[in-house]
């Protein structure tokens, strides 16, 4: 089963561990990708306030940078952000000139919402900075455990609809999750009990925002709103009969309200109404 998870290791090695999960299911996806050099790297180092070394930030982030920095290839897509290190360079420039207060060293921002605002790290300790969403400097809420995580769930989310040929989605509001489950814990719970009955295996990028579980013709992929506690879950399949469980008894036990089909369009993900 090992083969449908990215591997874990050090974080020096996280962008060729990406690329070698990736890779298997998209073999276009590494041509299509483009890294930064040293002196872009090391001039948004210097815009958030960190100093001028870019070993003031995580190895793991410096390393996906120098590999996927300028364009990741659509890696991104479904989390509806933007990881060009030249946008994020651009938005500091603006951040300094016109409101400087908003450049916090402590939250580097590491990508850009579409629509909104932006993802940061948060670097106030010393261990494996968490990764956040911020405004202009101000913490929001959580969004993942590292950049590690961060990246591989990203890529899980990538990968399985391009590995399993069928998919579904549901959603349940925040007051949906807390009438039939009593909030997120509740719904985090029902899915790992969902995917031990189905025989998926909990991918180890899983954390409390994002559950992932995987095996050969299966696969669930749930995002909990860290502020509204509301769910939604993509179900990938070989198996039609699959799809039909999450529908008639994962949905049902989140109290979902809400379902479709789903399809890749122009590499997102989309229902397939649309």
């Amino acid at each position: 089963m090992d083969e449908f998870i990215p591997r874990e290791g050090t974080p020096g090695s996280l962008f060729e561990r990406l690329r070698d999960y990736v890779s298997a299911i998209d073999s276009t996806w590494a041509a299509r990708i483009s890294g930064v050099d040293e002196a872009l790297l090391r001039r948004y180092v210097q815009l958030t306030g960190r100093g001028a070394d870019p070993s003031s930030m995580p190895e793991s982030f410096r390393q996906t940078a120098l590999s996927m920095g300028s364009d990741a290839g659509g890696l991104f897509n479904d989390f509806q952000i933007n990881t060009s290190l030249k946008r994020i360079v651009s938005l500091y420039e603006t951040f300094q000139q016109n409101d400087p207060q908003a450049i916090n060293p402590n939250l580097p921002i590491v990508a850009r919402y579409i629509e909104g605002d932006q993802v940061s790290l948060d670097m106030h300790t010393d261990t494996e900075p968490s990764v956040v969403d911020t405004s202009e400097g101000e913490f929001v809420g959580p969004r993942a455990r590292s950049w590690e995580a961060f990246v591989m769930q990203a890529a899980l989310l990538y990968g399985e609809p391009r590995r399993l040929p069928s998919a579904r989605w549901c959603s349940s509001s925040g007051k949906e999750v807390k009438s039939a489950l009593g909030g997120a814990t509740g719904a985090v719970a029902a899915i790992d009990d969902f995917a031990t009955r189905e025989g998926l295996a909990i991918a180890w990028p899983s954390d409390d925002l994002v559950r992932i579980a995987v095996n050969q013709v299966s696969s669930i992929f749930a995002q909990v709103n860290a502020s509204s506690g509301g769910v939604l879950l993509y179900a990938f399949s070989s198996d039609p009969a699959f799809l039909r469980r999450v529908s008639d008894q994962l949905a049902k036990v989140m109290g979902a309200s809400a379902s479709g089909g789903l399809r890749l369009v122009n590499g997102v993900l989309r229902d397939s109404k649309t």
